[in-house]
């Protein structure tokens, strides 16, 4: 069974004195459970981080989420967007 859930990202390894703004707000997590447990996804399933420090590193002008914790069951993930835009506020 497939299921959507719109999340909040945690954005890490910013340096000190940096604040961003990120466009979107929120990840929209697509993802396949069995049903037997569809019921047992909640919010606090998934974690989401963009990592700041590999976006430098790559000269990225964007944020790449990526999905760090997920219960066992889930057998599939995918993030809409795949980017995340980012304004660097002084």
């Amino acid at each position: 069974t497939e299921g959507s859930i719109d999340l909040p990202f945690e954005v890490v390894n910013l340096p000190d004195g940096t604040s961003i703004n990120t466009f979107p707000k929120e990840i929209h997590v697509v993802y396949q459970v069995g049903l037997s447990n569809f019921n047992k996804v909640d919010q606090t399933s998934f974690k989401i981080v963009c990592d700041f420090a590999y976006s430098e590193l790559n000269n990225l002008n964007y944020l790449v989420p990526k999905v760090i914790a997920k219960p066992s069951f889930v057998t599939f993930v995918k993030l809409i967007p795949n980017k995340v835009e980012f304004l660097i506020q002084k």
